[in-house]
């Protein structure tokens, strides 16, 4: 334990190349071929300095870890369960990087390794240690509450920059206190901390599911939208039921069809056909 603590002060303080196994000895008080002896090389110390801390990590969070598991398990689970489930593993996170020493003398090591300095068997190992059950349960939250799968694009971006809030505290912390002020943080800073991360978390995570709600509802309004495609009515003679006049031809149904005048029609044209006659006997009679 001796060398562990001295390796992440160490690899914290110099980066991993600049701390070198026999600097890690001294430091912890130990000979180099006893560290040799126990992690072969530099490379093994810092993979048990990494595997050290996340265990660590996962024995203060488990609880509410499984606790999320549970609730994304269950048949039906309302969407403010899941808000409390992800706000709960936030909390704790809070809670342990800002009151339990080890978490702070960790911070300059974590802050390299998460920045990518650290050798690749260190994020091989924070990849499938941490991610396998911490990240899941919270990008599987945030899928849910967005309406998305776990491992989507959209959802993974938004969980990462959800958990930003929170370790920007930790990991920037002197430009953090700088601008606030602080020299450290005591109980009371801590609650207020801990108050506005929760705050804009509870907000981010209700703005979620407004968004999905109102996908889906659009979604849903666009399938009600029932378009009625536009015909050609076609004239089909119509059948005269029992007792009914017969129906009549028009003109526009039946071109070729020829209208029969009505009385009054034939009476006028009758008369008109007389006045003709009456008005060339007279053109007759006066040519005489």
């Amino acid at each position: 334990m001796r060398i562990i603590s001295a390796a992440i002060r160490l690899f914290g303080d110099l980066g991993f190349d600049g701390a070198s196994t026999r600097d890690i000895a001294a430091s912890a008080g130990v000979n180099a071929p006893a560290l040799q002896y126990y992690f072969d090389n530099k490379e093994g110390v810092y993979a048990a300095c990494l595997r050290h801390i996340i265990d660590r990590v996962w024995t203060e969070i488990e609880a509410p870890v499984r606790a999320a598991e549970r609730a994304l398990e269950a048949e039906r689970c309302e969407d403010e369960t899941l808000v409390e489930a992800y706000l709960a593993i936030q909390d704790r996170t809070v809670e342990f990087m800002f009151q339990s020493r080890e978490a702070d003398e960790w911070r300059l090591f974590m802050a390299r390794e998460q920045a990518g300095l650290g050798p690749g068997t260190g994020f091989n190992i924070l990849n499938e240690r941490a991610n396998r059950c911490i990240v899941h349960a919270k990008s599987s939250i945030v899928g849910r509450l967005l309406g998305l799968e776990h491992d989507n694009e959209e959802t993974l971006l938004r969980t990462m920059a959800l958990g930003g809030s929170a370790h920007v505290f930790h990991v920037m912390r002197l430009a953090a206190f700088k601008t606030l002020g602080w020299e450290d943080v005591n109980g009371e800073r801590l609650d207020k901390i801990r108050r506005v991360v929760r705050l804009q978390t509870t907000q981010l995570l209700h703005a979620m599911i407004a968004e999905r709600d109102e996908r889906l509802g659009a979604k849903q309004r666009g399938a009600k939208k029932v378009v009625t495609p536009v015909s050609s009515v076609a004239t089909a003679p119509s059948t005269s039921s029992v007792g009914s006049a017969p129906s009549t031809p028009s003109m526009a149904s039946n071109p070729s069809a020829t209208p029969t005048p009505t009385p009054s029609v034939r009476k006028r044209v009758s008369n008109m056909g007389e006045a003709r006659a009456s008005k060339r006997r007279q053109r007759t009679e006066d040519a005489a």
